[in-house]
Parts: structure tokens; sequence; C-alpha cells
């Protein structure tokens, strides 16, 4: 395998992509793809966002509202692709809710380390999801960003709820979507759902 194939985008030559490279190279059966990019203007273009990024370009979020740092939907959802030949059934979809914090149990759990995962952090395996098998949804995935005047949100199942302007003068804003008919969060419900809005 080699960093020229199609398979493989390599930009810049720090010492990281210098190491990258060559685990890509030496491990080939580890990685299914890669893109290596190096901070910094390319041919002396640079575009001053969040990351660099042009999101209304790229219509990055898609339908979803928000962009990167936000917690609307448009910010946060981001899809995983999971590939482990022989144990991940191919073709595989799950809707699942996870998050970051969900990586660490999950990855000790398909090395057969469950006994390892540390006690008292907020990540769930989801394992028995990617593994193709029943699994309870997450109770609760809860997020909270500084950005945006201060932010936070909580989902549980299809209701989401999100407040805005914690680190502003007067009273936060609480919205409340229903992701399974909204999944733009376009609509706020919450004076329609004020037993939600209390939970």
């Amino acid at each position: 395998l080699n960093l020229d194939s199609s398979n493989f985008y390599l930009l810049g030559h720090s010492w990281g992509g210098m190491y990258a490279t060559n685990y890509i190279n030496k491990y080939p059966d580890r990685v299914a793809g890669a893109v290596l990019i190096e901070p910094g203007p390319l041919d002396g273009a640079t575009y001053e966002r969040i990351g660099g990024s042009d999101s209304e370009f790229f219509r990055s979020s898609g339908p979803l509202r928000g962009l990167k740092g936000s917690l609307y939907e448009g910010g946060i959802r981001v899809p995983a692709i999971v590939r482990w030949t022989g144990r991940i059934p191919a073709g595989l979809v799950s809707e699942r809710v996870a998050g970051f914090e969900d990586w660490l149990p999950t990855l000790l759990d398909l090395a057969g380390a469950k006994d390892a995962i540390p006690s008292g952090i907020d990540g769930l395996s989801f394992a028995p999801a990617l593994l193709g098998q029943a699994q309870e949804p997450r109770p609760f995935l809860y997020r909270e960003f500084p950005g945006y005047g201060g932010q936070q949100s909580v989902r549980v199942g299809d209701w989401k709820g999100v407040r805005q302007g914690l680190g502003q003068p007067g009273p936060p804003r609480l919205e409340l979507y229903d992701l399974k008919a909204d999944l733009g969060e376009t609509r706020d419900v919450s004076a329609e759902h004020p037993d939600v809005v209390a939970q």
C-alpha cells in the first residue's frame, strides 16, 4: 500500500504526517483510509472561519440547523463508519445515539477488556450495537459548550432540549425539539410540551 494510491491523501510534511505515513505503510491492514492534513495556507489561500472551513459553500450541515461549535444537530451530528471484517456485519446501519465519551468503553469492550473500563465515567459501550445485537437506547446525551454565548443541550430519545445564552444577561432561552418530526430543529415545541421541559 502506498500513500499515492487513491485511498490516501497527504498534505504537508510535518513529523506527525511522516509518522502517520510510516504507520499506514507499515500496517495497511489496520487502516481503512486516511486523510492527513497539515494546518496552514494552501497555495497562499486561506479561509478564516471556524476550522478553516467554508460551511455555506460545502453545505456541510445539509438540512440540519447549526454549524461547528453549535449544539444544534448541524454542529454536533457526525456519522461513524466502522469496519471490522468478520466481527461487525457488513452493511449494518444503526441509528444509535452515541457521544465521544462512549468510544473508550466501546473499544475496551470490543477488545475483551470490559474490566478495564474506568468506573464513574459518563461513556457507555455501544459494542452490542456495532456487533448487530439488540441494545437499550442511551438514556440521555448531555452537551455543554461555552461558545455562541453559552449553551447546553440534552437529548432523551427523540426529544432534545437546548438552552442558549447561559453567559448572557437575563434568563437563558430554553428550546425543545422533537427530532423524529423535525430533524432540522426548525420548530420549538417547548410551549406545547411543558411536561417534557420540566424533565
